[in-house]
């Protein structure tokens, strides 16, 4: 960084996405109201790290962090490292954040937390970092010099076995009886705004309503947190945690509500102690919002628990990928394929590349914006150089499995202007055939007729009329010589 450049990373989800190093001379390193987690399942990794080696400071506040466990992988012991993380050399400072371990480790290459030769650690009365085997609690004070460090347990949950896509959640909401529930008084202020922050990173209130905050990023609250785990033709799985409990009473059961977006809802309940549910029979393509409440039990008569938060989703069905067919020209391709089934997707584009066969990177893509066009000619080829063609579909932010197709440009055979006088002279119809498929022209031609495969079935016709009852269903390829230039018709047999 240059100059007194400033770094600020507010009210983020950072999931499966490496650490962070700052260099240069930077003036200082925000990071507020913001979660780290590396993976929920896997050991840290080299990138896996925080490092200060800026001149300035890098701050944490109320943010959270979480590693799955402080045992290094090889990548990490064969670098030689030691520490989570390092101060190289301007400080790093902890206000009102929370760092800890899913599953603490005591075998093995251990990692400790803090550590480096850089200006050192602080943190204040209201940071919490989970000791370790190899940086007990004594050691984590001193560092910080903080002798008041929050490091008791039961923070954070720990040894979540999540099934959320999302686990971040999981990994960070703060547990009921832990150390981190409504601890700080004071507002959360935007480092470059100075306004205050209202919505922590899942956009829950980043105050309770007695006006105190969580210590860390997550603001556990009445109201649940819920995300979509996974998405089929007709249903959505959804997932949520377990809100706090109003006035201590229990919670009967969770009423989630969904309902086509702008219109009327319904509800199915969710016994205890599921904190997941899968709605059946929805439409395929159709816009559903979905939220989720806690049911309590008040003396013996129910009492609803706020909303949570809205999530949209929409059921698809599978998205197939174009069947790609490459016909070799002179110093050309053509190209055509199917039009796929979207599972009800919004169609995007196609998106057709090339290299030459072997070859790592691409030279060349055409982009189709309307689902009807299915052919295009990838022209300016080498002609006796083999070609790998792909084809994807991109629809409502998807894409489709890659198709490929491969064709060898050659100077005997049709360009595209062959191809448009062979079209004036000759007609092929019909396709897709059941049985005898019609070559409508007046010109002398032979032709050949080849399996999807390459094998050759039939050679020397030269009659109009072909017959395919005899033949299974699938795609066919005729090659038909017509004034010493050859061109490939391609034949679907229902």
């Amino acid at each position: 960084g240059s100059s007194g450049a400033e770094v600020n990373i507010v009210s983020s989800r950072m999931l499966l996405s490496g650490g962070i190093k700052i260099t240069g001379s930077i003036n200082e390193t925000n990071i507020v109201n913001s979660i780290w987690v590396d993976n929920n399942f896997s050991t840290p990794k080299f990138g896996d790290r925080f490092i200060n080696d800026s001149s300035g400071p890098m701050n944490f506040v109320a943010s959270s962090l979480m590693w799955n466990s402080n045992t290094c992988n090889v990548q990490c012991q064969n670098s030689g490292l030691s520490t989570l993380i390092e101060s190289s050399n301007g400080s790093i400072n902890f206000n009102e954040s929370a760092l800890g371990f899913n599953f603490e480790s005591t075998t093995g290459n251990l990692l400790t937390t803090l550590g480096g030769t850089g200006s050192g650690f602080s943190a204040d009365t209201n940071t919490w970092i989970q000791p370790t085997v190899t940086q007990d609690e004594t050691a984590l004070e001193t560092i910080t010099s903080q002798p008041a460090l929050l490091t008791g347990p039961d923070a954070f949950t720990f040894e979540v076995i999540s099934n959320n896509a999302l686990f971040d959640v999981d990994f960070l909401t703060p547990n009921i009886a832990g150390e981190l529930i409504d601890t700080v008084s004071t507002t959360l202020l935007h480092p470059v705004s100075g306004v205050a922050i209202t919505e922590d990173p899942l956009g829950n209130p980043r105050e309770d309503a007695n006006g105190l905050r969580d210590i860390g990023a997550i603001q556990l609250s009445l109201a649940p947190f819920l995300s979509v785990s996974n998405i089929g033709e007709t249903s959505i799985d959804i997932n949520w945690n377990e809100p706090t409990h109003h006035n201590n009473l229990t919670i009967l059961n969770y009423e989630v509500s969904y309902a086509e977006v702008a219109s009327s809802g319904t509800t199915i309940t969710v016994p205890l102690p599921n904190l997941s549910t899968t709605i059946n029979g929805l439409i395929t393509g159709t816009a559903y919002e979905i939220k989720v409440r806690a049911i309590y039990d008040n003396g013996g008569s129910s009492e609803n628990g706020p909303f949570s938060n809205a999530v949209n989703a929409t059921p698809f069905g599978t998205l197939e990928s174009p069947t790609l067919t490459a016909t070799p020209g002179n110093a050309e391709a053509f190209l055509s394929w199917n039009i796929p089934d979207l599972g009800g997707r919004s169609y995007e584009f196609y998106d057709i590349f090339w290299r030459v066969l072997g070859d790592t990177n691409f030279i060349d893509a055409i982009a189709v914006y309307d689902i009807n066009q299915t052919s295009a000619t990838a022209t300016g080829l080498t002609n006796g150089t083999t070609y790998e063609f792909s084809i994807f579909v991109r629809a409502s932010g998807e894409n489709s499995a890659y198709n490929f197709a491969t064709a060898t440009p050659d100077s005997n055979l049709l360009s595209t202007t062959d191809i448009n006088l062979f079209n004036e002279k000759f007609n092929f119809y019909p396709n897709p055939v059941k049985d005898h498929f019609y070559i409508d022209t007046n010109e002398d031609f032979e032709a050949k007729l080849f399996s999807v495969n390459g094998t050759l079935l039939l050679d020397n016709l030269t009659n109009k009329v072909l017959d395919l009852s005899g033949y299974s269903q699938g795609i066919y390829f005729m090659q038909i010589q017509y004034q010493n230039k050859l061109y490939t018709k391609k034949i679907i047999k229902n």
